[in-house]
């Protein structure tokens, strides 16, 4: 089971499309106050999506704090980790910017816990 600490989130935004299924996987901002999948592992993700809303709906976007997020393969504590194009966790590769670093495991398609923090850059 993930753990979820402090949250802060992103206020006013709302989905740039039908997000129903995409709870706990990484969104990117799309538009004016607007949000959609994280589908391009070349784009940082602004942040998780804490709610499952349809196209103009508020989307509640955790971006700061220990986010529950889902994994897109197995990931450890200390893994740095970024959106695969399914908007899952996935490790960082060369200099890759990171979204976070994994707090507590677990195997692809489990929900696991993330430490959001700013975008950096680490070498691997």
């Amino acid at each position: 089971m993930a753990l979820e600490g402090i949250i802060k989130s992103l206020p006013g935004v709302v989905a740039g499309e039908d997000l129903t299924d995409y709870k706990h996987k990484l969104v990117v901002i799309s538009g004016d106050f607007e949000v959609e999948r994280a589908d391009d592992t070349d784009t940082v993700p602004v942040g998780v999506l804490l709610n499952a809303p349809d196209e103009d709906e508020a989307a509640t976007v955790g971006v700061i704090g220990m986010l529950p997020v889902v994994a897109g393969e197995s990931l450890s504590a200390g893994d740095y980790v970024t959106a695969d194009s399914d908007g899952k966790a996935t490790e960082i590769s060369d200099d890759e910017m990171a979204f976070g670093v994994v707090v507590k495991g677990g195997d692809s398609d489990e929900v696991i816990s993330v430490l959001a923090q700013p975008a950096i850059t680490i070498s691997v």
